[in-house]
């Protein structure tokens, strides 16, 4: 294509090691434009990832070339680690302590919610009979739900061929694999959730996703089968 200019090249390397190339080119015709967007060119192993243009005010067309891949998988350390918080309101029959709780406040069971009201200061299982015993309003009278905290933590790395691993026991308890030592949550575990995989030029952009429990832990009999098998 004799009516092409290139402007000039930026590239870089992603943190999942995914490489990639940026090119710009000014073309005299639409039809350049169109032919250079599409032609699905390579860069050494970079292939054209997408092709955009805009016509300047010359009335020619600036092309955008974007090219992605990798020459080699980076070593097994080069990931990207995430957490991302998440936080529900859940009735208070699903707190872990919720027998302490009732013992302690109460329970309206037809209203399904801590009672409103005075209670000895104690509590009602505090052992003082309600003549002795000063009286204090309910903390928790009236409630009915409480704050649940969780999250999840992706790992994110690239691979030239995707591993089959990656979609192994897919919906069972897991623990994810290759976290920092500071990681570490009391009585929790996690379920092992479906990855995002994304093609890059030649390579893969893999991300493995692990979904944390509540107070309560996911149950293996719940979740200790792959809910991927064949049947």
């Amino acid at each position: 294509m004799p009516n092409i200019e290139l402007l000039g090249k930026k590239g870089g390397s992603e943190r999942s090691g995914i490489l990639t190339l940026r090119e710009t080119w000014l073309c005299e015709t639409l039809d350049d434009a169109l032919e250079l967007v599409s032609s699905n060119q390579k860069r050494g192993v970079l292939l054209q990832e997408k092709g955009d243009f805009d016509q300047q005010e010359d009335a020619r067309y600036e092309v955008v070339l974007e090219f992605a891949g990798m020459v080699s998988d980076p070593p097994p350390d080069k990931i990207e680690v995430s957490l991302q918080g998440s936080s529900e309101q859940l009735p208070f029959p699903k707190h872990p302590r919720f027998r302490e709780l009732v013992k302690k406040f109460g329970w309206d069971s037809d209203a399904a919610k801590f009672p409103e009201g005075s209670l000895p200061a104690g509590g009602i299982g505090s052992g003082l009979s309600s003549g002795s015993a000063p009286l204090a309003a309910s903390p928790v009278g009236g409630e009915s739900s409480w704050m649940s905290f969780g999250g999840s933590i992706s790992i994110r790395y690239a691979r030239r061929q995707l591993p089959s691993r990656v979609f192994e026991k897919i919906g069972t308890i897991q623990t994810p694999p290759r976290l920092p030592s500071d990681f570490k949550f009391v009585d929790r575990n996690f379920l092992k959730l479906m990855p995002v995989t994304t093609r890059r030029g030649n390579a893969w952009d893999i991300e493995e996703r692990f979904l944390m429990s509540g107070p309560i832990p996911y149950v293996e009999d719940v979740y200790g089968q792959s809910q991927l098998v064949s049947r």
